[in-house]
């Protein structure tokens, strides 16, 4: 699963929803954003979800085992990435600046965008069988293309 759909997965699981129902039912409360407090209150509620220590109240929204094992899993993928990208453990940071950093760095910049697009622009496709003049023609114009882009650069820089 791509990192992006990890975040977002988190973040749809890790609802209101499931926080009261964690609060009502189960007596464990998610007080901070701090990513350490949140995995620690994931292993409670789970430990108290395993034991049966509930209370009989009706809430709008019941969890399984599975929901908790799946968050806990999704915060570990979270917070290895993390570690892996920035060399450090999140565990003071708040969830939502971890998300937002890993977001920042999996999401290309416009500069590469722009990069990628101009490469297959200009750069012929090397899978292609071509004859000889089918070949010098697509040169020809991967040049011209390049040529107008620096014409282009130029008359930005001039203005």
């Amino acid at each position: 699963m791509k990192l992006i759909s990890v975040i977002n997965e988190f973040e749809s699981s890790f609802a209101s929803s499931f926080k009261h129902t964690a609060c009502v039912k189960y007596e464990v409360e998610f007080k901070t954003s701090v990513v350490d407090d949140i995995l620690e209150n994931l292993y409670k509620l789970k430990e108290k979800f395993e034991i049966g220590d509930a209370k009989s109240i009706k809430v709008g929204w019941e969890m399984t085992l599975e929901h908790i094992d799946l968050l806990i899993k999704l915060l570990k993928e979270i917070t290895t990435e993390y570690r892996r990208v920035f060399s450090a453990h999140p565990g003071k940071l708040k969830i939502y600046d971890v998300n937002r950093k890993l977001r920042e760095v999996e999401t290309p910049s416009i500069q590469d965008f722009a990069r990628g697009v101009i490469s297959e622009l200009f750069i012929p496709d090397d899978n292609e069988k071509l004859s000889k003049a089918e070949r010098l023609r697509k040169e020809a114009e991967a040049m011209n293309k390049s040529w107008a882009m620096s014409e282009l650069k130029k008359q930005k820089r001039s203005k």
